[in-house]
């Protein structure tokens, strides 16, 4: 935009011209005025404009005058992520690993549901249900790679069919579940039959009645775990930091830090197995842990097979699971998910055996610290899921 001001003397002009040589063009502007915007000019060129008073037999008129336009504003560019930045896990997005058989998955093969380990894309793709809640604490599993597609039972064999839109399909693929968390054990109810449950047969997949067996409830638990990824071990994943969010959980030199991720080794020591929790159900449980076993996670170092994060002395560190009961209980912790528990969102890790004690940052160092309700202590104890970096 131009704006322009002249100055006249006398009451003799009718009114105003103000021109533009080049590209041609003239406005017009009452006797009274003295100013002019002109606007929809291009940006860094110059421009002639002159102003005239018209009087009643002849107009008299200014010098030409040059004007040069700014130059067009530089747009702020986006700044790159941090080295190796993950994007969050999507949300309502996941897997389900059978709870007695580590590494099996349920998935979908020839339109039938099914558990089975995963080695290709196509496999991963049939792994991978969204996690649609429909209220009153069910869910439906809707086929990634085959939108509109739910799991449903019918003659009480899993299957995967089309949305038909009618009242039937809608009952046979809703389930109630006891926990929707990521990482949570959970058992997946039919609402039309109830006390019948999703549970894997040779294999394969069916809603059958408890029995009241240990068998079937071995049968019917299942995990709930992030999207798997090529490469990687089903639940594989790195933990991003809350307040620091261009900073990673990793261990280095065998004890726990948040830390920039630039290089392999880094992506490898910052991606993790969360694994069922070490401490077993027939292990003895500290007081306030009764119950928790469902929400109970280990985390294993890809990169060293069988090692396990811990607390010692109230540091974080890694260490060789040797089997004993205390390495169990020091290995465990609480996967609390943060009142988001369909989603994949933000989680703390509660020690199993001392309750109220959480994994936090101090220093960039990783250690086990009692909360004390203050809100940095809410933000250094707070972390969030990630693909994993060596995805």
């Amino acid at each position: 935009m131009v704006t322009i001001t002249w100055a006249h003397s006398g009451s003799d002009a009718f009114w105003f011209v103000i021109e533009l040589e080049s590209p041609g063009a003239a406005w017009i502007a009452d006797a009274d005025k003295r100013v002019w915007s002109v606007t929809g000019l291009q940006a860094a060129t110059t421009y002639r404009f002159r102003v005239c008073a018209v009087h009643a037999f002849d107009r008299s008129c200014s010098e030409w005058v040059s004007v040069t336009t700014f130059p067009a504003p530089v747009t702020p560019t986006t700044p790159p992520p941090p080295p190796d930045a993950a994007k969050p896990l999507p949300g309502f997005v996941g897997a389900f690993e059978a709870l007695g058989l580590p590494g099996k998955i349920i998935r979908h093969r020839n339109a039938l549901g099914e558990i089975s380990d995963l080695s290709s894309d196509l496999d991963r793709a049939d792994a991978t249900f969204r996690i649609l809640p429909v209220g009153n604490d069910t869910v439906r599993l809707e086929a990634t790679n085959f939108p509109r597609h739910f799991l449903r039972h019918q003659n009480f064999r899993v299957v995967l069919h089309q949305d038909d839109g009618t009242d039937l399909f809608r009952l046979d693929s809703t389930f109630k579940t006891s926990r929707r968390g990521l990482f949570a054990w959970t058992r997946l109810e039919s609402v039309n039959f109830p006390g019948h449950f999703i549970r894997h047969r040779n294999f394969e997949l069916w809603v059958d009645p408890d029995d009241g067996s240990p068998l079937f409830a071995s049968d019917s638990a299942w995990r709930r775990l992030p999207p798997p990824q090529r490469g990687l071990t089903p639940g594989a994943m790195s933990i991003q930091s809350d307040n620091f969010p261009d900073r990673f959980l990793r261990h280095r030199d065998g004890v726990g830090f948040i830390d920039h991720i630039n290089s392999d080794l880094g992506r490898r020591d910052a991606t993790f197995i969360v694994r069922r929790a070490l401490l077993q159900p027939a292990d003895p449980k500290p007081a306030g842990y009764e119950g928790n076993d469902q929400i109970s996670v280990s985390l294993e170092s890809v990169n060293f097979p069988g090692h396990y994060l811990r607390h010692q002395d109230f540091r974080i560190k890694l260490h060789q699971n040797d089997g004993g009961l205390l390495f169990r209980q020091d290995a465990s912790f609480m996967f609390q998910d943060g009142g988001n528990p369909e989603g994949n969102g933000g989680f703390s890790l509660e020690a199993a055996n001392l309750p109220g004690h959480f994994i936090r940052h101090s220093n960039f160092e990783l250690w086990l610290a009692k909360n004390d309700g203050s809100n940095l202590f809410a933000r250094d104890a707070a972390w969030h899921p990630a693909p994993s970096l060596l995805g």
